[in-house]
């Protein structure tokens, strides 16, 4: 165990289920992620975080105009067929983001999660791959939260732009928000990095992987702002390709 490191009990019964893990780890963490130690729970928050992050998506682009929608891309550089409906693309894009969100997110965890693994092996932590999942997923919950608030907010709202959706603007909750509309995407990307649920899932993190893989906070910390900036980077590229 490193020097400093958090300390939990290994191994035994309990850890609570899959509920109160969901729960903990928004207004307890500590202690969920104690009891995550114990018995790593990992689908729920999965589902949970997918179809949340599907339903805003499917929300959002209902609100969506269909000529803006066409302006948008046009003003991209893509070239769209004259002979197809604006409504019939925004229809598409709809539904295969909504697809491409359900399938590519769970993934992105599993990847990630494997990564956080091998970096927190190499820092001296004792982890398997099932705890990292848990730790991995639990930890972003702040971004179901987002979702859910992104949701209620185009409730009330009549329309929502494609630089909205594409920026996070809907949620003000990053530096992006303070940017004008002729911001480039480049810029956006790397301004809507600096975001308060960002920081809430690095602090969760941080606090669950130096619980449960026994490494100090400063090590987890190191290791999720590694990766965490390897994501940032691979945002602000493709941006920059787009």
């Amino acid at each position: 165990m490193s020097e400093g490191a958090e300390t939990r009990p290994m191994g035994g019964g309990g850890g609570g289920s899959e509920v109160d893990h969901l729960i903990g780890a928004l207004t307890s963490p500590r202690a969920a992620f104690d009891a995550i130690a114990q018995r790593p729970t990992w689908l729920l928050a999965m589902v949970l975080l997918a179809a949340l992050g599907a339903a805003a998506i499917w929300s959002l682009y209902a609100k969506v105009d269909a000529s803006e929608f066409r302006s948008y891309l046009e003003g991209r550089g893509q070239a769209l067929p004259a002979n197809v409906a604006s409504e019939q693309i925004l229809g598409w894009t709809r539904v295969t983001s909504m697809v491409g969100a359900a399938i590519v997110a769970p993934l992105t965890y599993l990847v990630v999660a494997a990564i956080f693994l091998g970096l927190l092996r190499l820092s001296g932590g004792e982890l398997d791959y099932r705890r990292s999942l848990s730790v991995t997923l639990h930890g972003f919950l702040p971004f179901g939260v987002a979702a859910v608030i992104g949701l209620a907010i185009a409730s009330f709202r009549e329309q929502v732009t494609m630089r909205e959706i594409e920026g996070g603007g809907l949620v003000p909750s990053h530096l992006g928000a303070l940017l004008g509309d002729d911001a480039g995407a480049v810029a956006l990307a790397a301004a809507s990095s600096a975001d308060l649920f960002s920081l809430w899932c690095i602090f969760l993190l941080g606090l669950g992987f130096s619980r449960v893989a026994r490494v100090s906070r400063g090590s987890a910390l190191g290791v999720v702002g590694v990766v965490w900036a390897l994501g940032i980077g691979i945002k602000i590229a493709l941006a920059a390709l787009r």
